[in-house]
């Protein structure tokens, strides 16, 4: 388990998604991965991006999040951006 004092914190910012007596869960928010957009990700995950939603930044990049849980993602948004599909859109 990392601690703050691990070198991969050094210059990080960290949203810290829950604290309790269990422990803590944050995500790294300021470390892009190189050249990886949410187009790109879709793409691999074979995932077709719907048209209608424009709010969807494909060019935005994909952040690290951190040293554990690699084979998972997990994406930050505002209540404002919060997307609505509806079975007819599809």
């Amino acid at each position: 388990m990392p601690s703050l004092e691990d070198p991969y914190f050094s210059r990080s910012v960290v949203y810290i998604c829950e604290h309790n007596e269990n422990g803590t869960m944050g995500v790294v928010i300021n470390k892009p991965l190189e050249q990886l957009t949410v187009e790109e990700v879709l793409s691999k995950l074979h995932i077709d991006p719907i048209p209608k939603v424009s709010r969807l930044h494909l060019e935005c990049p994909v952040f690290d999040g951190g040293p554990l849980a690699e084979d998972r993602g997990f994406i930050l948004h505002t209540p404002a951006a919060k997307i609505l599909i509806q079975h007819s859109d599809c």
